[in-house]
């Protein structure tokens, strides 16, 4: 590596001095190189903390969509009960359970206002939750036509502490008459009770308990028993569709 000299004294210099350390003389040409050699410097300074900033943005942006997703619910597709034509996908508000309702459906969650009115409107509409009292249902749809026909979803912390015959026995309390009982499992995986029995005289209604070791949901489909009877597949599709949400 050549030595920078001072051109009047020929002492020494630094590749940075511009002027002479020794004799102050100034230095011709190299004060340009200098300076050069220091900006050259600085941008690469500059060239690899900005890559270093860039690394740590994308790092974090990293670890910050992984505990996204990691937050989110985990939703299981049902194989077996495709989504009709034209039926909406539902998730309350605080992404506790989804399901699928037919369209036109009027919806009501217990913070809205339509949530009142629709159970006022609605006759017999405290047996879509026996045996639970009321004010733990989360969901009430309803449809569009003058056929009553109710969806209620209610939530209990103790459900699936009852075996068969306390779930049972604890219905039948309620005046009801049980006509269909099956144990199943679900398509994601949990225990399930499914049932049907009649109340208040016309009405039908099919019960789905999603039995789960902390929250436990009832999913209630009634309508007259002329409606219920014929609908079938929809009282099918929309049990199909009804899945608890876990994080």
């Amino acid at each position: 590596m050549r030595q920078e000299r001072c051109e009047n004294c020929d002492r020494p210099l630094l590749i940075t001095d511009a002027v002479c350390w020794h004799c102050g003389h100034p230095r011709q040409g190299s004060a340009a190189a200098a300076t050069a050699a220091v900006a050259a410097e600085s941008s690469g300074l500059t060239a690899v903390s900005g890559y270093a900033i860039l690394t740590l943005v994308i790092i974090i942006s990293l670890l910050l969509v992984i505990r996204s997703l990691g937050q989110q619910p985990l939703l299981v597709v049902n194989s077996n009960a495709p989504r009709p034509r034209g039926w909406a996908v539902f998730t309350d508000s605080q992404h506790r359970f989804t399901l699928n309702l037919p369209p036109d459906w009027q919806l009501a969650e217990p913070d809205e206002a339509a949530f009142t009115a629709l159970l006022a409107g609605q006759e017999g509409w405290e047996t879509a939750v026996s045996p639970l009292d009321p004010g733990t249902i989360l969901l009430l749809a309803s449809s569009p036509d003058d056929t009553p026909q109710l969806v209620a979803v209610a939530r209990n912390v103790q459900l699936h502490q009852l075996s068969l015959n306390q779930l049972t026995d604890l219905i039948a309390k309620g005046g009801v008459d049980i006509q269909e009982l099956e144990e199943s499992e679900s398509f994601f995986g949990m225990p399930q009770i499914n049932l049907t029995f009649a109340a208040n005289g016309n009405i039908l209604c099919s019960q789905q308990y999603a039995l789960q070791p902390e929250d436990s949901y009832l999913l209630t489909i009634c309508m007259d028993s002329t409606t219920f009877r014929r609908s079938r597949d929809t009282i099918e599709a929309i049990q199909g569709s009804f899945q608890p949400l876990k994080p």
